[in-house]
């Protein structure tokens, strides 16, 4: 009998030390903790971040560690895609807007990440099966609500976020207020037919043709900053939406009614007859050519009275140009345009979290891990915090709130709330596509109808090309 009861206690024993090791502790099941989250970014200086990742591993326990690492603009995709190539990508990275149109395939949603998280808690099983993640760390609709719609259109596909950007850039009107002052002109124009006349007040040339100071950088391409932006913005302002955003396909030459007439226009069209007037030797708004230094330089040297770029120019100015009395003013808009069209360009970019980061397997928690700090990010105070060490307009529509009576930011966090953009993918190629286009017109070696002709067959080219990734990246997802 006692030794009916020994056999039986040894069994009873084995029963459940088998189910503590292998219903709470030898399964593959996501860990706890994380060992480390690397993350890469380009324009954040590693002090800024490093204070943002300390703050939060400090509340963090259940993160190792994690590292940011700063890359030069240059080789950061090159390196990127070498690192995606070795499958030794970063957790997390910095993405421009515009990448979730051709290289989604990097990126993973939080809706993959909570599902990964899930699957794997529910296999740990046993008497220590972690808490499933039911709600979405970031909600659809807090986004729409709280941030620049801008961010909601390229960040959400399919209702799956994909990225949190903590900022966002949009084209202004930078002005010379000594030149201004020299000819006159109180206040700066609003308008892009206030422009034209402001410019012409402002150029002078001399009796042999040549321009000594020009009223606005417009007209060519390649010796203007962002030059393909500036002509994609008139062409929207203009009314074109440059790419269906549900259909994929190219409306750049789409014909729109003008205004609030019933007037039928070629948006494009007449966006690159205003934009090259500017460079037409024969036209009064003649006020620049390709002869002229970069934009930004003759900026800088006091020759050129206005100019359109983003944020970035004015740290420029100020390193090289300290004493230049300028200001920045909110982008002109078409006299009698429709309210929808009145938009300020957007140029950004956010962080998104690796679609590599599920690769190890006993960390199948990263990916929410990964997601639970993209969260922090989007945090009132930590982009109130961000913003004003890095003086970028804020992606967060109370913090604009906020930032939008400061002197020059103010003037780009405002804009933010209309800003917009539209569906590039290998942007790049497009941006050099009409780069090319805009310079032939200004050196007359091509008709402006030719020129937009060309331009809407390469987007055709790029979008069709495209096409076969997005059917292939939309079947990868259902599985």
């Amino acid at each position: 009998m006692k030794r009916l009861k020994r056999i039986v206690s040894i069994f009873v024993l084995f029963f459940l030390l088998n189910s503590i090791l292998y219903g709470c502790g030898l399964k593959e099941q996501p860990a706890y903790g994380v060992k480390e989250i690397e993350i890469w970014g380009v324009w954040d200086d590693s002090d800024i971040m490093d204070e943002l990742i300390k703050q939060y591993t400090d509340a963090n326990p259940q993160i190792g560690k994690i590292t940011y690492r700063k890359m030069t603009f240059e080789e950061y995709e090159q390196d990127l895609g070498n690192a995606f190539e070795r499958e030794k990508s970063p957790d997390i990275f910095i993405a421009h807007h515009s990448w979730l149109a051709d290289r989604r395939h990097r990126m993973l949603s939080q809706n993959e990440a909570i599902q990964i998280y899930n699957q794997a808690a529910k296999a740990r099983g046993g008497c220590s099966e972690p808490p499933l993640q039911e709600e979405p760390l970031i909600s659809l609709n807090g986004l729409h609500t709280g941030y620049a719609d801008v961010v909601y259109k390229d960040f959400v596909i399919d209702r799956r976020l994909y990225g949190m950007p903590l900022t966002v850039d949009t084209l202004a009107l930078f002005y010379n207020e000594d030149l201004f002052s020299e000819v006159g002109i109180a206040t700066p124009p609003r308008t892009w037919e206030e422009l034209a006349e402001t410019s012409q007040k402002l150029t002078q040339i001399d009796e042999n043709g040549n321009i000594k100071q020009s009223g606005i950088a417009l007209g060519t391409a390649n010796n203007i900053n962002r030059s393909s932006d500036i002509y994609l913005m008139l062409a929207m302002q203009k009314g074109s939406e440059i790419v269906d955003r549900e259909t994929k396909e190219v409306t750049l030459t789409d014909q729109v009614s003008e205004g609030g007439s019933n007037k039928l226009i070629n948006p494009a069209l007449e966006a690159l007859d205003f934009y090259a007037s500017f460079s037409e030797a024969t036209h009064e708004n003649y006020t620049w050519n390709p002869r002229m230094h970069n934009s930004i330089d003759a900026f800088q040297e006091g020759k050129l009275a206005m100019m359109i770029n983003y944020t970035y120019a004015i740290e420029n100015i100020r390193n090289k140009a300290p004493k230049l009395n300028f200001k920045v003013v909110e982008i002109p808009q078409f006299e009698n345009a429709k309210a929808e069209n009145k938009i300020a360009y957007a140029n950004y970019w956010g962080y998104v979290v690796s679609s590599q980061s599920k690769f190890p397997p006993n960390e199948k928690n990263k990916p929410l891990e990964c997601w639970k700090f993209l969260t922090y990010l989007k945090e009132k105070k930590i982009i109130e915090q961000y913003v004003e060490e890095t003086d970028s307009p804020a992606a967060r529509k109370d913090v604009i709130e906020d930032q939008k009576y400061e002197p020059e930011i103010g003037v780009f966090a405002e804009q933010n709330l209309r800003a917009a953009t539209f569906y590039k993918p290998k942007s790049d190629e497009i941006d050099k596509v009409i780069i090319d286009n805009l310079e032939d017109v200004a050196l007359n070696r091509k008709e402006k109808d030719q020129a937009i002709k060309e331009i809407e067959t390469e987007l055709k080219n790029v979008l069709s090309e495209n096409e076969d990734y997005i059917e292939e990246l939309e079947r990868d997802l259902e599985e």
